[in-house]
């Protein structure tokens, strides 16, 4: 009932209890596919810190701490889902989509440590309890939401709301956009992405352009940013910033997606404890500073193969972080992937030096190192000449299995196309 194909776990049983897969090596699991599964047991789904997707289509109840601590876990596919008890989704910092069209009831303190889930839909919830996403949540669509319990108390980011039947409820939150039902919240599709549009590019192509949009994205072609205090922000767009100053963005905690092309260096703190940022790019960046991005728990995709130098601390406790490659740094100071638990493989072909502690508390699995030094005595460090190759870990969309797919696509048209020309060939023949 149970199969692992690589970096992906098979359940085919309709119950999963812990005793099931105690054998099981979930720090290598990328994938959890179980199209008949109806019921998980309490802690089956924890501190599986690799995890990036679910498929459970019917599952209807998810109990107590059933998915926890599972810090890169990214989408959820559960159509059928109805009841979310309290602390079914704690510490899953990296969520971005779960499946809540038939949902009824949302229990309290259930999406506890979710940075990253910061919109909720659904036609179906009734109600909510305290506490509902603690304080992250940004967009609210719930129609036929009855009853809640102090909901927006807990909640000081909200920016969009619409719930009529609680309306009396939010009179006095002045920054909140209030719909009502026959009005039309805006386009989802405005809030829930990671990377800047085609029309927020030509916007920054203005000299001395700086604009924060309704959707909070940051757009900006001023060359310096300093620090931005009790502005919060979902998005980055700094097209001629080529340096960031220390602290500049620490703890917007918000923060999805930072796009910085022309960024050089970045300072001490400038990232620090943003703790949904997922991804950042920079196709020039040459330096980063101590503990740069420190904390940034859902951080997945970095753009890397200019650095030359990272300082002490500079990806401490990126939790959701797989991979990363670097191809002009010599020297990975101290502490610099400290507690990295979901890190398996860091490339860094000109390596001269490492700190001794440079992989601190990364003590849940094997770490490869691919490079040209010689073995160290280094707690869960492999070095290893050539990289490694794993099974693609979802981190927006499946980039491979898309290219995969568009390959076979384009065979099968190919092969359609010569079985067209045989034939025609065939009845001349004839």
């Amino acid at each position: 009932k149970i199969l692992q194909i690589n970096n992906t776990l098979i359940v085919l049983g309709s119950i999963l209890l812990s005793t099931d897969i105690k054998y099981v090596k979930h720090d290598s699991i990328f994938n959890f596919i179980a199209p008949y599964l109806v019921k998980i047991g309490e802690n089956v789904i924890s501190k599986w810190h690799n995890l990036r997707y679910m498929y459970i289509p019917k599952v209807q109840t998810v109990d107590t701490n059933s998915i926890n601590t599972c810090y890169g876990l990214y989408q959820i596919d559960c159509k059928n889902l109805e009841e979310i008890k309290s602390k079914s989704f704690n510490n899953l910092f990296s969520l971005s989509k779960l499946s809540l069209c038939n949902v009824k009831q949302i229990q309290a303190t259930c999406f506890d440590d979710c940075h990253s889930y910061q919109i909720i839909i659904s036609d179906t919830i009734e109600k909510i309890e305290s506490k509902l996403l603690n304080n992250k949540i940004f967009y609210v669509d719930l129609i036929n939401l009855k009853q809640s319990t102090q909901f927006l108390k807990f909640n000081p980011h909200l920016c969009y709301l619409r719930t009529p039947l609680l309306q009396m409820q939010v009179k006095q939150q002045s920054q909140v956009k209030v719909y009502s039902k026959e009005q039309t919240a805006p386009g989802i599709q405005l809030f829930q992405r990671y990377y800047p549009t085609k029309n927020e590019y030509e916007k920054c192509q203005q000299n001395h352009f700086f604009q924060i949009q309704s959707n909070r994205i940051l757009l900006s072609s001023i060359h310096t940013m300093n620090q931005i205090e009790n502005v919060i922000l979902r998005g980055l767009l700094l097209t001629k910033v080529t340096e960031i100053s220390n602290y500049c963005f620490q703890k917007q905690r918000c923060l999805l997606f930072a796009y910085c092309p022309q960024a050089r260096s970045i300072g001490v703190e400038s990232f620090s404890f943003c703790q949904a940022l997922r991804k950042f790019f920079s196709q020039n960046l040459t330096s980063i500073g101590q503990e740069a991005f420190k904390g940034c728990l859902s951080l997945t995709f970095f753009s890397a193969s200019k650095v030359i130098s990272i300082g002490q601390g500079s990806f401490a406790y990126c939790q959701s972080l797989t991979n990363i490659k670097f191809e002009r740094l010599t020297q990975i100071p101290e502490e610099a992937f400290k507690r990295c638990l979901s890190l398996k493989q860091v490339e860094c072909c000109k390596l001269i030096s490492i700190h001794n502690s440079a992989f601190q508390s990364c003590d849940t699995q094997v770490i490869n190192l691919v490079c040209h030094l010689e073995q160290q005595n280094i707690p869960n460090v492999v070095f290893r000449k050539k990289s490694q190759k794993y099974q693609e870990a979802l981190a927006i969309y499946f980039k491979e299995r898309k290219k995969l797919a568009n390959q076979l696509q384009i065979q099968k048209e190919c092969v359609y196309y010569c079985f067209l020309l045989v034939k025609q060939l065939f009845i001349k023949d004839k």
